[in-house]
């Protein structure tokens, strides 16, 4: 029941229509149309965790164990748990509030500046067992010992969390549960019967107390303890996971299956969406939170679940290739979509387009970079795209997302999302690679790609071209083109505004 990849494009590439009757706060008069249209809040319960990352470099063997010496380097500290799904949720702009039970420590003040810093809404409720709290030793990415710091929580805080969510929660909220069995949700059938659609991430063996929930997402290996059984095959899967959502009153079971993608089992059908990419695992810490968050936010903007499990199949391949507990913004997750798409050939992460543009250069091929927001193509567009490809022989361009825009041009502005603009770019015949950045400039990029030829459009001199003297460094060129006359983006919205 899988869609096509071109029926899959349709869907996220639809075409933006001028209508002077819109207006809206991103843009005078065109609707924007971004990956998630999100409608319904969310309220997040679980365990609160702070993440803590001890980095350093190991040097020797410990003359008094058999152990490494790690020379300590920096602290990192991050959300963990229930924590961890929240930080998804929001840099996918999902409205949310968390709910949580921490300690009266200095890991729990810790954990809410890092929730003020990320702007998160939460409802925190300080208690007399520690802060939940895993503390790695990393040697560059490798985790050498994790110590954790945890006691169950009493479950009359618990009650005391899950009433004040309660009164938080109206029929229109979308409702994540986030168990990983600290005590934290003790009585999740409370949230279960409240009038609005339940999402659960669980722990343990018992999913009694998950009936009637509207999703469960357990893992593989969750699944087979919770069901006490041991097929692994998607034929057997179906047939037993099918017979465990019956019997635990569960309306959708979503099994996470690692390498094998994710399978949706429900009254109606089964669905079985294959994993993106499997060949660049870095960590898998914290995926399933990221799984959680992204099908929340599907769900959120109505999307049916055969659109929703390729969306947040996406999502859990861009965060795996990461270190640590990780998340993917809608940038990131609009590129990874479009890589894939066949309407769309032109798109590929940052790492593997490094590695095919040096392929190019040991074959002597020159590599061109040139960088815009490109909001709506016209003529001077076309025509520096031309030149620039004239310089060398694979053309690199790098595109602003709509973040960055904003920051640089003001809140009315891109007038085009990401993914329409990345679109139309991908079009162009002078155009080999498309690439997105979120930064205010794109020197990071220009530092990772190496062209041989850096090409900016407009009045600049190589002194005030970004990138420049690296490229220069190198052993590259820096070219400007001048721009066409009476063409610009700003004169063409202020033309449509002045005919309206």
């Amino acid at each position: 029941m899988s869609l096509s990849h071109i029926s899959f494009s349709k869907v996220l590439f639809k075409e933006l229509h001028v209508d002077a009757s819109l207006h809206n706060k991103r843009g005078p008069f065109m609707q924007k149309t971004p990956l998630f249209n999100l409608q319904k809040p969310v309220a997040i319960i679980g365990d609160v965790m702070l993440d803590i990352y001890l980095k350093g470099k190991s040097y020797k063997i410990s003359p008094e164990a058999p152990v490494p010496v790690v020379r300590f380097n920096e602290n990192q500290y991050t959300l963990g748990g229930a924590g961890n799904v929240a930080l998804n949720l929001k840099k996918l702009g999902v409205d949310l509030t968390l709910f949580g039970l921490i300690g009266d420590d200095e890991h729990g003040k810790r954990l809410i500046q890092l929730l003020d810093t990320l702007d998160i809404k939460h409802h925190l409720i300080v208690t007399k067992q520690p802060t939940i709290t895993k503390m790695r030793i990393v040697d560059h990415q490798h985790q050498l010992l994790r110590v954790d710091y945890e006691h169950p929580f009493q479950y009359d805080d618990s009650i005391r969390l899950i009433d004040s969510m309660i009164e938080h929660l109206t029929a229109s909220h979308l409702c994540i549960i986030s168990d990983y069995a600290k005590g934290t949700v003790a009585l999740p059938q409370k949230l279960i019967e409240q009038p609005c659609q339940t999402i659960v991430d669980p722990k343990g063996h018992c999913y009694e107390k998950y009936q009637g929930a509207f999703l469960v997402t357990p893992n593989l290996k969750e699944f087979q303890e919770a069901s006490q059984s041991n097929e692994t095959h998607i034929d057997q899967l179906i047939q037993s996971g099918s017979t465990f959502r019956q019997k635990m009153n569960i309306q959708n079971l979503l099994i996470t299956l690692s390498e094998r993608g994710m399978l949706l089992i429900n009254d109606k059908y089964t669905l079985h969406q294959p994993v993106i990419d499997s060949s660049q695992v870095s960590d898998v810490t914290g995926a399933g939170d990221t799984v959680i968050a992204t099908l929340t936010a599907c769900l959120s903007s109505n999307i049916d679940f055969e659109k929703a499990l390729q969306i947040t199949n996406h999502a859990a391949s861009l965060v795996v290739k990461q270190f640590g507990t990780a998340y993917v913004c809608p940038n990131e997750l609009s590129q990874s979509l479009l890589s894939k798409s066949t309407l769309h050939n032109k798109t590929r992460s940052l790492s593997t387009l490094i590695s095919i543009l040096k392929e190019h250069q040991q074959q002597n091929q020159k590599i061109v970079f040139t960088n815009g927001c490109f909001d709506i193509i016209h003529p001077g567009h076309i025509a520096l795209l031309e030149k620039a490809k004239s310089f060398g022989d694979i053309l690199v361009v790098a595109i602003n997302s709509d973040d960055s825009i904003q920051r640089l041009k003001g809140p009315h502005r891109p007038i085009n999302t990401l993914t329409s603009r990345v679109a139309v770019m991908a079009g162009l015949q002078a155009v080999d690679w498309v690439i997105t950045f979120d930064d205010d400039t794109p020197l990071q990029l220009i530092r990772a790609i190496t062209p041989d030829v850096l090409v900016k459009g407009g009045d600049y001199s190589v002194d005030t071209i970004v990138g420049a003297q690296d490229v220069i460094n190198n052993g590259g060129e820096v070219k400007v083109v001048p721009t066409l006359d009476n063409y610009s983006t700003t004169s063409l919205i202020k033309s449509v505004l002045e005919v309206e």
